[in-house]
């Protein structure tokens, strides 16, 4: 009988005598300390754009923007705005319907599992709004949500209508930052010429877009060519 041993090309067994009285050898699938040591490349994908700052509340002032973020107060010239972005989102939302709804909330699981419930679903178009402020000396944009801002600190009275405070909130920063550009969907938005504003379908998308446009400043909207007449609180878009 041929002697048993290991595969040919295995590398030798160390010699016991020459290993420190404490060794111990590694468990099969665990990895030694000296691998995790090793430097490693990173371990997630940096972002490619500029982390946008949300301005959280602030103030209008007659020579300067005051804003705070989750990270500091920023007082910022009006002179020193760059580009002014607004961006228009367009998400479709599915829900169930209304009798798929009552039919849970009545327990007829057996029915269900029958499929004797409607369980088509409703589809819901759902419209979210940002500005974007490029500013000189700041890398990352100053971002206000449409949902989140403290309207009341920038406007004193507001509207309960969300929408119609946004509305105000871009036009009292188009009528100061005379020296910026604007992107169209800015001045289409100030106009409201619903018909030309374009939607986007992700927040990414819409800050490549900002970003493009940067890039091409002086081809924006300048301020002399903004459609500034409607200050009101809108209750309709216009359509051309």
């Amino acid at each position: 009988m041929d002697p048993v041993g290991p595969p040919e090309g295995t590398p030798p067994i160390p010699d016991d005598r020459s290993l420190p009285g404490d060794y111990q050898p590694p468990l099969p699938g665990f990895v030694l300390r000296e691998e995790l040591d090793r430097p490693r490349g990173p371990l997630r994908h940096e972002r490619s754009l500029p982390l946008p700052m949300r301005v959280k509340t602030g103030a209008f002032h007659e020579d300067r923007l005051v804003v705070e973020t989750a990270q500091e107060i920023l007082e910022i010239p009006w002179e020193k705005v760059r580009l002014v972005a607004l961006g228009a989102m367009l998400e479709r939302r599915e829900t169930d319907t209304d009798a798929y709804n009552i039919e849970k909330m009545m327990g007829g699981v057996s029915r269900m599992l029958r499929g004797g419930v409607d369980k088509s679903k409703v589809v819901s178009k759902h419209e979210s709004y940002f500005l974007d402020l490029y500013v000189q000396g700041l890398h990352e944009p100053l971002r206000f949500d449409a949902a989140l801002v403290n309207y009341r600190a920038f406007l004193g009275r507001v509207s309960y209508v969300s929408f119609q405070n946004f509305f105000r909130l871009v036009h009292g920063i188009a009528t100061r930052a005379t020296a910026a550009r604007f992107t169209p969907g800015t001045g289409h938005f100030l106009a409201w010429r619903r018909d030309h504003l374009h939607f986007f379908h992700a927040l990414h998308e819409f800050e490549t877009d900002s970003q493009a446009r940067l890039a091409d400043l002086e081809s924006q909207q300048a301020w002399s060519d903004l459609d500034l007449t409607r200050t009101a609180w809108a209750e309709e878009w216009v359509e051309d």
